[in-house]
């Protein structure tokens, strides 16, 4: 009876991941990577005219990508493609800002300005 139930959650916690992959994935779609990782999957496609074992290479090319991401951004419950899970908008943390630095607005430091050169 333990068994069953260690298998129930085992199968429980392997489909909240997939769950929430399918979620992060529709995210994904939109993103800068995506577009990287269908033009590779069209690259590699055409290369198959060479050796038909790029269209293994293509499918990793486009399969893997959103998979490590997902992995990377901390697996089920994650909101977003950006992997921000503060709630502020950046990845700085909790400050209300939409920097990371701090609170001015711009990347270079809390010198008040909006720009990145620093004066």
């Amino acid at each position: 009876m333990t068994a069953f139930s260690t298998e129930g959650r085992s199968r429980s916690v392997l489909l909240e991941w997939l769950s929430g992959l399918w979620t992060y994935y529709r995210g994904y779609t939109h993103s800068a990577a995506h577009a990287g990782a269908a033009a590779a999957l069209s690259a590699f496609g055409l290369f198959t005219f060479v050796d038909p074992l790029f269209a293994i290479v293509g499918v990793v090319a486009y399969v893997c990508p959103p998979v490590v991401l997902y992995y990377l951004d901390g697996g089920p419950g994650v909101d977003g493609v950006d992997g921000d899970s503060h709630g502020d908008g950046d990845s700085d943390g909790e400050d209300g800002d939409s920097d990371t630095d701090g609170s001015d607005g711009d990347f270079d430091g809390d010198d008040g300005d909006t720009d990145s050169d620093g004066s």
